[in-house]
């Protein structure tokens, strides 16, 4: 006898799945990796992305009348999304954070050609899953709704760039998108440049990459290697190749010259970045709260826990920013464990699940740098106060002995008095 109850379990299933479809699109249209595309939504939100947008238009969009007519829905998928705030009487939805600049968004963009006739957003994002959650996909088309043969995909990170570009570059595709077995590169990114087939001056406009990449309507053949770079590099090729060609070059000499120069230069960046150790972990999206110590000592606390640490920095070199923090692992082993220990458990600091990745390239170097300076200011302070205490004390300059010196780093990287902002006083004592 058929009691009903396989149909509604599966009616469950179903609606679960519209919702969480649901949820994806709506944080999807309202995302960095989205907004900052999108003038339509841009004229709502404001270009700081953080003005309010009546729900009544997000849930008007086409993707969103496809899985509910129902507003109310879509006030509760959008309640359910971290990143947003509604409103009281849930009438207009705004984000918690500011769009970040042009160039962070860049940073964890990729260049990916060629790319298949028959590929789409759903399957490039399904291929690149892997290496990190992917925030969007820009497969541009021609008229005739073609792909032009490249796509943009931008990561939620910096390091999932890297991990794209170790996986994929170099790799073969089908026609269908798929990476035949035995191309994927196992090794880290050897090449940090590209063919010779580069970057063409038209690669933005109508028609996309040249010919030698793709024709109009798709690839010339399966099985093409797969060329993954940053689009930093992308647009530096671009740029160069521009440069050339108003210099009198033919369009091959230009081609020839900019993929060299562009392979030299990242060759080099990579060689910096694979010098220096991935230890750093950064911390975003932090709520916003009293006490910047209580937090750094729950992180301290915390991370300890899960690897050795070599300092928290919490208030510290971006003491104009609580909702950043820094921290520093005696491995990388145990920042790489951390990352992905702290992502699965979705931990919060200050009331807000907070993002968490490891750093890499420039800035990973220019963090190390800044950080540097101020540890060494800090202990060479710390040991001026010192010397001053006892002399005060006992009338007389400290002779050696244990005062602090100017390569002392400090406790922890963030407890000193230095940047709290907090004015609870915990200094040198």
């Amino acid at each position: 006898m058929d009691t009903g109850e396989e149909d509604g379990l599966g009616n469950e299933l179903a609606n679960t799945s519209t919702q969480k479809a649901l949820q994806d699109q709506l944080a999807f249209y309202l995302s960095d990796a989205n907004l900052r595309h999108d003038r339509f939504l841009l004229s709502h939100v404001g270009p700081a992305g953080t003005g309010e947008v009546d729900v009544s238009v997000l849930a008007s969009f086409k993707r969103v009348r496809a899985l509910t007519h129902d507003e109310a829905e879509v006030c509760a998928a959008l309640r359910a999304i971290p990143s947003l705030k509604v409103s009281d009487d849930g009438a207009r939805v705004a984000r918690l954070d500011k769009l970040p600049p042009k160039a962070v968004s860049d940073s964890r963009t990729i260049y990916v050609e060629p790319v298949p006739r028959d590929a789409s957003i759903d399957s490039l994002r399904t291929l690149f899953a892997p290496c990190g959650d992917v925030a969007g996909v820009f497969l541009p088309r021609l008229r005739s709704r073609d792909v032009k043969g490249y796509a943009f995909l931008e990561f939620t990170t910096e390091s999932a760039v890297t991990k794209a570009i170790a996986r994929f570059h170099g790799a073969g595709l089908g026609t269908t998108g798929a990476v035949k077995e035995g191309t994927v590169k196992e090794d880290a990114v050897k090449e940090a440049g590209v063919k010779e087939d580069s970057v063409k001056e038209d690669a933005e406009k109508e028609g996309g990459v040249k010919e030698n990449a793709v024709k109009e309507g798709g690839v010339n053949g399966a099985g093409v290697p797969l060329r993954v770079i940053p689009k930093e590099q992308w647009a530096e090729q671009r740029d160069e190749y521009k440069r050339l060609r108003r210099a009198g070059q033919t369009d091959e000499e230009a081609s020839r010259n900019s993929a060299k120069a562009g392979a030299e230069r990242w060759a080099q960046r990579a060689a910096a970045d694979a010098a220096t150790p991935h230890t750093v972990m950064l911390i975003s999206k932090i709520g916003r709260s009293s006490s910047i110590k209580k937090i750094r000592r729950e992180m301290n606390e915390m991370f300890e826990e899960i690897a050795p640490v070599e300092y928290v920095d919490y208030g510290v070199s971006n003491s104009g920013d609580p909702t950043v923090a820094y921290v520093r692992f005696k491995s990388e082993v145990g920042a790489d464990t951390a990352v992905r220990v702290l992502t699965e458990r979705q931990q919060q600091f200050g009331g807000r699940v907070a993002q968490f990745e490891l750093m890499v390239g420039v800035k990973l170097r220019d963090y190390l740098t800044k950080i540097g300076q101020i540890r060494r200011a800090t202990a060479k302070r710390r040991a001026s106060k010192r010397e001053q205490w006892w002399a005060r004390k006992y009338g007389k300059k400290k002779d050696g002995g244990d005062g602090a010196d100017a390569n002392d780093d400090g406790d922890d990287g963030g407890d000193g008095g230095d940047g709290d902002g907090d004015g609870d006083g915990d200094g040198d004592g």
